[in-house]
C-alpha cells in the first residue's frame, strides 16, 4: 500500500471540523514564567513547543518567505522572469524547500534523506507527547476552572494543533517524495512513525474539543 494512503486515513480522523479557532490577544499570550499553577506549566509548555517547530523549520516559514520573495520578483521583473527561474524550488514549495535543507545535511542519498526525515518526526512526537501530558491534567480540571483561563487554554491548544498539523504535513510530503526510492523496511519504520505522530496530533483536538466544550458550556456566546 502506498504510503500516501495509509497515511491519509489516519489524517482524516483529525481533521480541524468541530475546533474553534481563537487568535491570541497580546494579554492572553503572556506565559506565567513564575508560577507553578497546572495552567501555568502548560502554557510554558506550549511556547516550547512552539519555539521547537519554528526554529526546526516545519511551519512553513520559508515556503511564506520564499512566496513573498517570488511576488516582489513578479512587480518588479514581470511573469517572464519568475517562469525563467530554475534557483528555487519547485514554486517555492514547503515540502522542496524542506528536502532542500534535508539534501544539505545528508546528500543525495534517500536512505540518508530518510534517516534524518525520521529523526524530525520522532522529534516532533516526543515534543507532542510532553505537550500532551501537560495539557491533559489541565483538560481534567477544567470543570473547576474560570472561563477565561479555559479560553486561553483552547487558543493555547490549537495553536500547537495548528503546527502539529503543518509539521505532520510537511513531513508526510518528505517521505511521499522519496517513497519511491526507498527499501521496504525504511519505508514501513517512517509509516509507522507518521501513524503515531497522527495519533498524539488526534489526542491533542480532542483536549481542545474538550476544552472547548466546556468554554461554551460556561459561556455561550464567547
Amino acid at each position: 500500500m502506498r504510503l500516501q494512503a495509509i497515511v491519509l486515513a489516519f489524517a482524516a480522523s483529525i481533521s480541524f471540523a468541530g475546533c474553534a479557532t481563537f487568535s491570541l490577544t497580546g494579554q492572553e499570550a503572556v506565559i506565567q514564567q513564575d508560577e507553578s499553577s497546572t495552567e501555568a506549566i502548560f502554557r510554558r509548555g506550549a511556547e516550547e513547543f512552539q519555539t521547537q517547530f519554528s526554529d526546526a523549520g516545519w511551519l512553513r516559514e520559508e515556503e511564506s518567505q520564499g512566496r513573498a520573495k517570488a511576488m516582489l520578483s513578479i512587480l518588479s521583473k514581470g511573469w517572464a522572469h519568475i517562469k525563467g527561474d530554475d534557483d528555487q524550488p519547485q514554486n517555492h514549495d514547503s515540502v522542496a524547500l524542506y528536502l532542500q535543507r534535508i539534501s544539505a545535511l545528508s546528500g543525495d542519498d534517500p536512505t540518508a534523506q530518510a534517516i534524518d526525515i525520521q529523526r524530525d518526526i520522532s522529534l516532533a512526537f516526543l515534543a507532542m507527547v510532553e505537550l500532551n501530558a501537560l495539557a491533559e491534567p489541565v483538560v481534567e480540571q477544567a470543570g473547576t476552572s474560570p472561563a477565561q483561563s479555559i479560553r486561553t487554554d483552547v487558543m493555547v491548544l490549537e495553536r500547537a494543533l495548528i503546527s502539529a498539523n503543518k509539521a505532520h504535513s510537511l513531513f508526510t510530503g518528505a517521505a511521499e517524495r522519496i517513497a519511491e526510492q526507498l527499501d521496504e523496511a525504511s519505508l514501513a519504520l517512517m509509516t509507522t512513525q507518521l501513524q503515531n505522530n497522527a495519533r498524539e496530533i488526534g489526542r491533542l483536538k480532542v483536549f481542545a474539543d474538550t476544552l472547548n466544550t466546556y468554554r461554551m458550556d460556561d459561556n455561550p456566546i464567547g
